[in-house]
């Protein structure tokens, strides 16, 4: 009995996500075979090549980046400072690159710090509470100054005083949000890029009018409500070349924002046939001509061309 090895020649692959529950928040990407099944390759630090492909625009500008344990990682950080820059988080237990002792809180006081330097990192492992651990990775800090009642490094401070840019903006973008319940994945990404940028408007707004006069609370309401109406200026244009294509919604909502005259007066329709008040019931005449005096259904015999009831015309000659 002899074993083949099976030929990848003409094998198909695809790509796999793992989304979480609340979206692709920790997803792996695989190279898999269709056909057998079999994982050929794994996208691997995946934490990295995004924070590198998200910083590519200010390598060498001495700036600043704040990530959680999903991203940090030694070479990572190591990478980032050869480049001129600082990277500043928290960093998984698991690492290979962390110490044992620093992972653990036992036999440990509460708001006790421990530290570990290497060349131009600092590791600090630091106890809240009874029982919990967190560790922080950061090229900045070099010393084992704490400050606060809480005896908090300086490393943690600084993580707690940025971390809240993220935050910030999902917060900002869930308070005005133009996303609808769907469960096409593309419009989802679509929706946010959408409130993703009417942030980044409003900033640039700001920015550029220090000095304008702006109410705290109903400013972001109305520059997103004039926003929302400038960009759909062009359509509205559009759908005005052919008013009469324009659905009855649709119209009354161009006429409150001004963009359709409305009638100022409307012509009252006659109402439906009713018998002349003049003729016999036995004859059951309906017409729908009016006198214009008495406003009662009458009729042609019992009326002028100028349709007036024979009553109105003797009483008023």
């Amino acid at each position: 009995m002899f074993y083949s090895p099976i030929s990848f020649t003409y094998c198909q692959f695809k790509i796999i996500l793992l989304w979480g529950p609340r979206g692709p928040q920790h997803f792996f990407v695989r190279l898999c075979s269709s056909l057998t099944f079999l994982c050929g390759t794994c996208d691997v630090n995946q934490g990295a090549r995004v924070v590198k492909a998200l910083t590519e625009k200010w390598l060498r500008s001495g700036q600043n980046i704040v990530s959680d344990n999903f991203f940090t990682s030694v070479p990572l950080a190591e990478d980032m400072f050869a480049q001129n820059m600082t990277l500043v988080g928290t960093i998984c237990k698991n690492k290979a690159d962390v110490p044992a002792k620093t992972t653990t809180a036992q036999r440990r006081e509460e708001r006790s710090s421990t530290y570990g330097f290497c060349d131009n990192l600092t590791l600090v492992s630091y106890v809240p509470k009874k029982g919990k651990v967190v560790t922080l990775l950061s090229p900045m800090h070099h010393d084992t100054r704490v400050e606060g009642d809480d005896k908090k490094p300086r490393i943690i401070q600084h993580y707690n005083a940025c971390r809240g840019g993220v935050d910030v903006m999902d917060k900002l973008a869930t308070t005005y949000s133009c996303r609808r319940k769907i469960n096409r994945w593309p419009m989802t990404l679509y929706f946010n890029t959408v409130d993703v940028s009417c942030i980044a408007a409003l900033v640039i707004w700001i920015l550029n009018h220090p000095r304008e006069k702006r109410h705290k609370q109903k400013f972001r309401r109305l520059f997103l409500a004039s926003l929302g109406q400038q960009l759909v200026e062009d359509h509205i244009q559009q759908r005005l070349q052919n008013p009469r294509a324009v659905q009855k919604d649709a119209r009354d909502a161009l006429e409150r924002l001004g963009y359709i005259t409305a009638p100022t007066e409307r012509v009252d329709q006659p109402p439906s046939k009713r018998r002349c008040v003049l003729c016999p019931r036995h004859l059951d005449r309906k017409v729908r001509q009016m006198c214009t005096s008495c406003n009662r259904n009458v009729y042609k015999e019992h009326s002028s061309p100028r349709i007036v009831c024979n009553d109105c015309l003797y009483t008023s000659g």
